[in-house]
């Protein structure tokens, strides 16, 4: 299981992404490029947690992602993407 978190400040245009793999114990802080929007950083963090091999090759198991960004669930589950970081996200939440 995976909580994921993306986030920015506007006074400095910095923005991040944060991924905690409950199942083994797992924290990643993963700085992203300037101004990357806080939508962006939901998703890439959802798309991180999809591609942790400690998870996908857990016995073919699935991964449960915990998201706070109902824009970031809805862009990734459907079915005509806007973005290619979307794109990604969804290829690897379908597997």
């Amino acid at each position: 299981m995976c909580f994921t978190d993306g986030s920015r400040f506007e006074q400095t245009g910095l923005s991040g992404a944060g991924v905690y793999n409950q199942t083994d114990g797992e924290e990643f802080i993963l700085p992203l490029v300037r101004h990357t929007s806080v939508f962006e950083a939901e998703v890439y963090a959802v798309l991180y947690c999809t591609r942790l091999e400690s998870l996908v090759n857990r016995n073919n198991s699935s991964v449960a992602v915990c998201c706070d960004s109902l824009a970031a669930i809805n862009a990734v589950s459907a079915f005509k993407a806007t973005t290619g970081l979307v794109v990604d996200a969804m290829k690897h939440s379908n597997h």
